[in-house]
Parts: C-alpha cells; sequence; structure tokens
C-alpha cells in the first residue's frame, strides 16, 4: 500500500512539475501589424514599404530582418535630410518597446525593396516576412497603394 501511494505522489509531481515548465515556456508572443501599404513602382526598381508595429506586451522585442519573394532583398532603413535631399541609410534593428508603438513613414523608418522582380502596380498584393528577435516571422499581407495628396 505505501508502494502505491509513493507512486502516487511521485507521478502527480512529475504531472505538477511539468505542467508548470510547460507556461513558463509558452509565453505567447503577439505583435499587432497594421496599415501595410507599399508605392507602386516598375520591376528592376525600389519601393518601399509602410506599416505600424503595435506591442500589448510588457517586454520589448526587436524587428531584426524583413524579406519577401517579389524583390532581391528587403532591407530595414531609416529616412532623413541632408543637404537638403531626401536619403536613407541601413538599420541593423528596430526595438519594439514593451506596450509601444513603431510607426513605419515615409521620410522615416521602412522597409526598402531593393531590385522589385515584377511591376507594383495600385492595388496589387504581396506577402512580406517580418522576423522579430522574440515573436519569430511574421507574415503580413502589403497592399500597393499610390499615395495621395495633403
Amino acid at each position: 500500500m505505501k508502494k502505491i501511494g509513493a507512486f502516487i505522489i511521485m507521478l502527480l509531481s512529475v504531472i505538477f512539475l511539468t505542467a508548470c515548465s510547460g507556461q513558463s515556456q509558452k509565453t505567447q508572443r503577439i505583435l499587432f501589424i497594421t496599415g501595410t501599404t507599399a508605392l507602386p513602382a516598375n520591376a528592376g526598381r525600389n519601393t518601399q514599404v509602410f506599416f505600424v508595429i503595435d506591442n500589448p506586451l510588457t517586454d520589448e522585442d526587436h524587428l531584426i530582418s524583413a524579406r519577401t519573394d517579389i524583390a532581391e532583398k528587403a532591407e530595414i532603413r531609416v529616412g532623413f535630410e541632408e543637404f537638403g535631399k531626401a536619403t536613407s541609410e541601413p538599420k541593423n534593428t528596430v526595438l519594439v518597446s514593451g506596450n509601444g508603438q513603431v510607426v513605419f513613414e515615409k521620410g522615416g523608418l521602412h522597409i526598402q525593396l531593393v531590385n522589385l522582380l515584377q511591376d507594383l502596380k495600385d492595388e496589387d498584393t504581396f506577402d512580406l516576412y517580418l522576423t522579430f528577435e522574440k515573436a519569430g516571422e511574421v507574415k503580413v499581407t502589403v497592399t500597393v497603394a499610390v499615395p495621395t495628396q495633403p
């Protein structure tokens, strides 16, 4: 009888420890990415992708890369003005603060699609894959839109 009782206690301990360790390892990483748009462009040219990342969690994450099948490469870039001319430079990572928001917009942060493999016309769509340090790879659908004048 003592052996059965000891076995049951051991079994319950294993189940409890397994359940506890499973909870700590299965932290869900959720980022919301909205407003995904790209500028129209012809094959062989470059274009930009814009969107908003919302992080409802308390801990930060980092956007570390982007990729797509419709361009030779996709780069995280930041735009700025130098000597009266708009330019941009590569950015290795983008911090997404806990409970924070990051806006990718014309003249600022954006994803540069380099050497398009196809034309992008108004209302076309394509997939963009954003890779985050903690959240992993997130697939978003981008809609091509002609910019509206203010």
